[in-house]
């Protein structure tokens, strides 16, 4: 059961949002995925399916273990307390002919038999013998029925103790037998309350992909490019700044890195950038944000020797600077904040394997109104030691550090349609014990800022493969606004709102 267990969740598993994709070529696009919406529905339905089997086994696992616990039962409270009061009566019984052995001696005595007074003294004493009065015939006749009787009642005795012994022997049986039914049960209602999850999961993705069908995945705009997602590294030390490329990023992760400071992961599909940077190095908080982006691009500096590693096993397909002309440095900036590339050669250096990713979010037609949200002037998000604002500007949410609006390098302000600020713990990397890593799988708390409103709800990420979930207090998916959205991983409450 266990083995057979274990393969259907495998099973499931392999149907998951990594099955049946497209891979790219080496051109650097994808195969289009106009089957993501019919391989989700057969998805849907190989649970159900699943759903319905592990229902028929689990009502008679249950059964069986309901059956066992009543055997017990009946053994513990009717079958064995009957058998000790069979017991008990046989040793009761067994006394009967030895009293009446000494009821004789004495209506011996009273009749005047002189061998009566004898044994009348080994009563006394308690060494009780009739050998010398046996030739009275009355006597004799007495006896041998009393030895006949007790012979009987040894005999059910032993009987009885066997049978006892039996009861407790299939008591134990049916015992284990409950305990693995029972053990059976939990592991059928485990893998049950896993695949209504996952469906409750799958339903809102068919959700999403019938309402997003036509539009970019990363950003529900009508312009849709075939291709993987590109997830570049990008510096945001002051000396970095302006960066390039973060206006045309569909998706940015502000996460945080060493010493209170913040890095980006700028995430482009939509869009081209003639240029992105300054790209620096990656960390194993990159590996667990970009797990469920379908085996994306990932362009950095490099990375110490346990992040190289770990990327050689990540979902990801990794371009790093190792001298092929992909990245350049401008001789303009100061190292290392000078590393720079493009999406075009970042695109070009694919070696296939990459494909299309999966649609992150919903979105709402961009007149319609926010569902659960109220109006709100902006948010104050502190990622790191920086404070970061984020204000409503009309169009978009304006971002500025220290008071001033933040430009990318082409002078034109960052102001992206959405902010997510998803609340993140971190714990430390196996990569470097001072190295903050994002802990992005599990739920925690989310305000979603869109079309000026504020929407306080919930994230949901059960494993690394899977999109992360955004619900409003309804429980229903927040719908964003067509276009660009950051994601500040700001750990729980340091985030306030602008009323």
């Amino acid at each position: 059961m266990v083995v057979a267990l274990a393969v259907a969740l495998a099973t499931v598993a392999m149907s998951g949002p990594l099955a049946g994709q497209g891979v790219a070529q080496g051109s650097g696009r994808s195969q289009p995925s106009p089957d993501e919406l019919p391989t989700a529905e057969q998805r849907r339905a190989d649970i159900s399916a699943r759903l319905a089997q592990i229902q028929v086994t689990l009502a008679e696992t249950q059964g069986r273990a309901e059956s066992a616990r009543e055997a017990v039962v009946a053994i513990d409270e009717q079958r064995l307390p009957q058998n000790r009061a069979a017991r008990a009566k046989a040793d009761s019984d067994r006394a009967v002919p030895e009293m009446a052995q000494k009821e004789l001696l004495i209506a011996a005595f009273v009749r005047g038999d002189p061998k009566s007074k004898h044994l009348l003294e080994t009563l006394r004493d308690g060494a009780f013998d009739l050998s010398a009065f046996t030739d009275d015939v009355l006597v004799r006749t007495a006896e041998d029925q009393a030895a006949a009787r007790i012979v009987e009642l040894r005999q059910l005795a032993v009987r009885l103790d066997q049978e006892a012994a039996a009861m407790q022997a299939e008591r134990e049986a049916k015992l284990s037998a409950a305990a693995l039914a029972s053990a059976e049960a939990e592991q059928l209602a485990a893998e049950k309350a896993q695949l209504e999850a996952e469906l409750a999961s799958v339903d809102r993705q068919i959700e999403r992909l019938q309402a997003n069908q036509g539009g970019a995945p990363l950003t529900g705009l009508p312009v849709l490019e075939d291709r993987p997602a590109l997830a570049v590294k990008i510096d945001n030390l002051s000396p970095a700044r302006p960066q390039a490329g973060l206006n045309q990023a569909d998706i940015v992760y502000d996460e945080l890195v060493e010493g209170g400071i913040t890095r980006f992961i700028a995430i482009f599909q939509s869009t081209d950038a003639p240029k992105v940077g300054p790209i620096r190095s990656g960390r194993t908080s990159d590996l667990l944000i970009l797990a469920n982006l379908n085996r994306a691009l990932y362009g950095a500096s490099g990375g110490n020797s346990y992040v190289l590693d770990a990327l050689r096993g990540a979902n990801l397909v990794s371009i790093l600077d190792d001298g092929g002309g992909v990245f350049y440095r401008d001789s303009s900036r100061d190292a290392p904040h000078n590393l720079f590339s493009s999406t075009e050669a970042l695109y070009g250096a694919n070696p296939g394997g990459t494909s299309a990713p999966p649609r992150l979010f919903a979105y709402r037609a961009p007149t319609a109104p926010v569902a659960n949200g109220r109006p709100v002037r902006g948010v104050e998000v502190r990622v790191g030691d920086e404070p970061v604002t984020y204000l409503w500007n009309g169009a978009g949410w304006e971002r500025q550090v220290d008071g001033e609006t933040q430009l990318d390098a082409e002078g034109v302000p960052i102001a992206p349609e959405n902010v997510i600020v998803q609340f993140t713990d971190y714990g430390s990397s196996a990569a470097d014990s001072a190295s903050p890593e994002a802990q992005v799988t599990g739920e925690g708390e989310a305000w979603v800022l869109t079309g000026g409103h504020v929407v306080q709800g919930t994230w949901s990420r059960p494993f690394p493969e899977e999109i992360t979930m955004v619900l409003g207090p309804d429980g229903q998916e927040i719908g964003l606004t067509p276009g660009r959205t950051w994601i500040p991983l700001a750990r729980p409450g340091r985030a306030d709102l602008l009323e």
